[in-house]
């Protein structure tokens, strides 16, 4: 019985990962809604529930090295996306229309006023930067997830 709740959370980490990539690669061509985010997101939170659940002493071991260098990878790119996102908008936390104007805003304070475009384009650049997070982090709990067994080390995910 102690098997399902990690086979669950496996799946549930698979699922988040395979909607957060199709979530960011959609996000380059089309809109994607900020809310649509936290579908990966309740997945992965689901998959960490069900990992705490089992609490396998094999929970932890390293995965393989190859996937351990893709995890770097997307761990990096996660990490460009962001800074990416932090210089095009200045360090804002929001954007908003004051008196006409599109201004970004840091909490309650205007950091400065932007264009029509960088104003749509927060949204989706927010959206990115956290897709970019959740399927690092979707990874990351999958190549430690118990349903992996010794298959994390060898570098091979067969179900």
């Amino acid at each position: 019985m102690r098997q399902f709740p990690g086979k669950l959370g496996f799946a549930f980490s698979i699922t988040g990962a395979a909607i957060g990539l199709f979530l960011h690669v959609a996000m380059f061509f089309t809109t994607i809604p900020l809310p649509w985010i936290l579908v990966p997101f309740a997945l992965l939170f689901a998959a960490v529930g069900c990992g705490q659940a089992v609490k396998a002493g094999r929970r932890y071991q390293k995965p393989a090295r190859n996937w351990k260098l893709f995890g770097y990878a997307a761990l990096g790119y996660a990490v460009l996306t962001f800074v990416y996102f932090y210089r095009t908008m200045g360090g804002a936390s929001g954007v908003s229309i004051v008196d006409g104007r599109y201004v970004s805003m840091y909490q309650d304070r205007i950091l400065s006023t932007i264009t029509e475009t960088q104003y749509r384009m927060f949204p989706i650049l927010l959206s990115r930067v956290m897709s970019a997070w959740i399927g690092m982090t979707a990874f990351f709990y999958l190549t430690q997830s118990p349903a992996m067994g010794d298959r994390g080390r060898s570098g091979s995910l067969v179900f």
